[in-house]
């Protein structure tokens, strides 16, 4: 692969950044997304048809593996969770025995291990710590981090706590992330 690899994080609360963020995203971008969040695994997510909704570019829901290019946007399904490797989004179901959602920490980890400096991880709003060790990661293996700007009127956890742990490279306002991941897009020769 020869393109940026876009992980975008969002827990509980989160949702309206997704909107927000690939409102602002146009149709001939040439990089990939892989929106990850902790899905229920009892009930159908409706996180692609959001998405959809908002994103000039194609997005599918990740089902099954399937090769990554550029221009799409890949959303995780509900009980399921998702692995970079090879140029492929692999994709699993996750065990009942499997209590803790860990799926935004495995994408995290494995786009770190396997893509390196193709990695740009975005953490937008929502609840909990599961962004802190994978974008912690992401940046160790020269990949870059952005969060959100934390706001006092959203749900900003999982954003804070990835500023206090890690030094992202990057802490925006909602609205400027996808003119700065364009620009990022720009810099690659």
């Amino acid at each position: 692969m020869n393109f940026l690899v876009v992980a975008v994080a969002v827990s509980g609360g989160g949702i309206e950044d997704l909107k927000v963020l690939f409102s602002g995203i146009p149709a001939d971008c040439d990089m990939a997304f892989i929106v990850v969040a902790p899905v229920q695994r009892d009930r159908e997510s409706k996180l692609a048809d959001i998405v959809a909704r908002y994103s000039a570019l194609p997005v599918i829901k990740a089902t099954e593996t399937v090769a990554i290019y550029p221009g799409n946007v890949y959303v995780i399904a509900e009980n399921s969770l998702m692995l970079v490797e090879d140029g492929c989004l692999h994709v699993r179901k996750r065990e009942k025995y499997e209590l803790i959602n860990t799926a935004i920490k495995d994408l995290f980890y494995s786009m770190a291990m396997t893509l390196k400096n193709r990695t740009i991880a975005v953490v937008l709003g929502g609840m909990g710590d599961s962004a802190t060790f994978g974008a912690t990661m992401i940046g160790d293996m020269g990949g870059y981090v952005v969060t959100k700007e934390p706001d006092f009127h959203s749900n900003s956890e999982m954003t804070k706590n990835v500023i206090e742990y890690d030094t992202p490279n990057a802490i925006l306002p909602l609205e400027e992330i996808s003119n700065h991941l364009m620009w990022l897009s720009s810099q690659r020769v």
